[in-house]
């Protein structure tokens, strides 16, 4: 009689549980996955970027996500630049391991986020 009480006690627990997950399977939220990035930098996935000072830059991605990336200090020749050069992994993705060329001069990320549209864009 006892192994019938144990055994009736666990499949008791078992179904609660089941059902206490069920219950909570449509409330619980998933956090994000926190990484930014962009894909297919080498074959167009950026459409536009502006320099925001030397201190970082706004990146339009062809998706019409937006993304600002920070630089470790201030990338000089940034705010007058008229092209820059976008240094991707080797999967043509860029995101906070990321950096650009400006006049020959490399400026390595800080961060890399996704932003809301900026004003005057």
């Amino acid at each position: 009689m006892n192994k019938i009480t144990t055994a009736l006690a666990a499949a008791a627990l078992a179904a609660m549980a089941t059902a206490s997950a069920a219950g909570n399977a449509g409330t619980t939220a998933q956090p994000p996955s926190g990484r930014a990035e962009i894909n297919f930098v080498n074959y167009g996935g950026i459409r536009d970027w502006r320099a925001d000072r030397d201190d970082a830059l706004l990146i339009r991605a062809e998706n019409g996500k937006y993304y600002r990336a920070t630089f470790f200090g201030p990338c000089i020749g940034l705010d007058f630049a008229t092209r820059v050069g976008f240094v991707s992994d080797a999967m043509g993705s860029l995101d906070k391991f990321g950096s650009i060329l400006v006049d020959g001069h490399e400026c390595y990320f800080r961060g890399f986020t996704e932003i809301g549209k900026p004003g005057k864009w």
